[in-house]
């Protein structure tokens, strides 16, 4: 009987919850198809019991390939609790004051303000209150290997609020905490993510990296086109930003992951995470937005941040969760404490609804609470997205426009180096991971999409749009790019200048 069990549980399903899964299934690949999101796997956990485990649709379309319970796909932000985790740990075994500057740890970090410098804490960083913006363009076009140089770029990346007067999410402060894990337990940031979490808790599948196999049991990426349905992307490997986003799971996996948080740091009777931390983890530490009841959903409110979770009120219950997404993928983490219920969603879908819409119908149906028709929802949201016009942009008379050669490298410190080349027919914005062809929109303004072959993902970055700076003479002095929502647009000073 303990066979039949094991091999029940290894097609994903235990027996005790057959017919019931036969139902999530069937709503699951609704959604699925609703969203035009090619695969999913899906694990539920309760009281320390795996309930479901199993993966719908494709894992790679071209070769009809299935995803299943043991499917490899790139997790995102969903990375940021372990990497917390890591400091938690840190905090018991070395001692680590979560109140304390993170520069008293590590005297190579400068931020852009004394401000910051001044009153920042490794608490403040690990629950988005350090008044710095994303700057995601930063490490996103400009990726670096090395953490060293992502940490010296710290110090040029402009603040937009006090410290602690705001929420903002940010990448690079889980960045500079994996970085500080590091000096503090003696390993690189993947050593200790397998040490302390994948081999404490039997998590063989799972990577501290980016998918290094393509060919094993792994995810392909997709996002829509115009032209066809789907379209591989690229994978994205954050390199030297891999503590806020480079773990890649299975959804077996990640329900072992949830087993620990629901059991106060437990798995099978042993303390992975320390439980005073846990506690702390899954506590508000930063409000994010009002998120006030409304006259739709009265019962879903409250939104704060504990350390790499995201809290609310979801139908009486209290939720922690993240989300990640990453080119191609798009994931959910989900458990809810005082129910012992955890939920994971990984499907391979660039920004994909389906994980958030999967997660509230097994919410609903596992909670008992009043149905809500969310796939419904989706779709009316949808419409009314689709319906609204979208303004078109008026262009000057380009016969007015004087000549203006604008080939040329172009820096900013806390970014890097765009060089742009001059073509037979207009110009191209080239970038570490991929490029930008420009068309000439007035003057002294250029605008450009990413090519669609590049790693760039086009849904996340917002067109380039370029405003040549010059001097009394017309020489070409820089050029202003919009590249912080946040903030003003950013200064990148001419370094050289070519023929083409």
């Amino acid at each position: 009987m303990r066979l039949l069990l094991f091999f029940l549980l290894i097609w994903g399903i235990t027996p005790v919850f057959s017919q019931s899964g036969s139902t999530i299934k069937t709503k699951i690949r609704h959604i699925l198809e609703a969203t035009d999101t090619p695969g999913a796997a899906v694990a539920i956990v309760r009281n320390d019991t795996l309930l479901f485990c199993q993966g719908l649709g494709y894992r790679d379309i071209e070769k009809e390939l299935q995803v299943d319970a043991h499917t490899r796909f790139p997790i995102g932000s969903s990375t940021k609790a372990f990497t917390a985790a890591l400091v938690g740990i840190a905090q018991e075994l070395d001692s680590l004051d979560l109140e304390r500057s993170p520069r008293a740890y590590l005297e190579e970090v400068t931020f852009n303000t004394e401000e910051m410098n001044r009153n920042s804490t490794i608490r403040d960083m690990m629950s988005h209150r350090t008044g710095l913006p994303r700057h995601d363009l930063s490490w996103y076009l400009f990726p670096e290997t090395d953490r060293d140089r992502l940490v010296e770029r710290l110090q040029y990346l402009q603040p937009f609020a006090s410290v602690r007067q705001r929420y903002h999410y940010n990448n690079f402060t889980y960045m500079l905490l994996g970085y500080l894990a590091e000096k503090r337990l003696g390993a690189s940031w993947s050593r200790l993510i397998e040490k302390h979490f994948f081999s404490s808790l039997g998590m063989t599948e799972s990577l501290a990296e980016m998918i290094s196999d393509p060919n094993g049991n792994t995810a392909i990426g997709y996002q829509t086109t115009s032209v066809g349905k789907w379209a591989p992307m690229p994978y994205y490997d954050l390199r030297g930003m891999a503590p806020a986003g480079n773990i890649s799971s299975s959804a077996s996996d990640m329900a072992q992951w949830l087993r620990c948080w629901l059991n106060n740091g437990k798995f099978n009777g042993k303390q992975v995470l320390p439980e005073a931390y846990v506690k702390e983890a899954i506590s508000s530490q930063m409000v994010m937005r009002p998120n006030l009841p409304d006259e739709e959903f009265p019962d879903l409110f409250f939104s704060n941040y504990g350390f790499g979770w995201m809290l609310s009120a979801y139908k009486g219950h209290y939720r922690v969760e993240h989300g990640g997404n990453i080119n191609g993928f798009s994931a959910n983490v989900c458990f809810f404490p005082a129910e012992s219920l955890g939920i994971v969603v990984l499907t391979n879908l660039n920004n994909s609804d389906a994980p958030y819409l999967i997660r509230n119908t097994l919410s609903d149906h596992f909670l008992k609470a009043d149905t809500t028709d969310w796939l419904a929802y989706f779709q009316k949201e949808k419409e009314e997205k689709e319906g609204a016009a979208s303004p078109e942009t008026a262009l000057s008379d380009p016969q007015k426009w004087a000549p203006l050669d604008i080939s040329g490298s172009y820096t900013n410190k806390g970014y890097g180096t765009i060089t742009i080349k001059r073509l037979e027919n207009g110009y191209r914005a080239v970038f570490p991971i991929g490029a930008f062809p420009l068309e000439r929109t007035a003057t002294k303004h250029f605008q450009g999409q990413p090519e669609r072959q590049a790693t760039i993902d086009s849904e996340t970055v917002p067109p380039l749009v370029l405003e040549i700076d010059t001097d009394a003479n017309d020489t070409i002095q820089g050029i202003h790019i919009p590249m912080e929502p946040t903030l003003e647009p950013l200064y990148f000073s001419k370094t050289i200048s070519y023929e083409r």
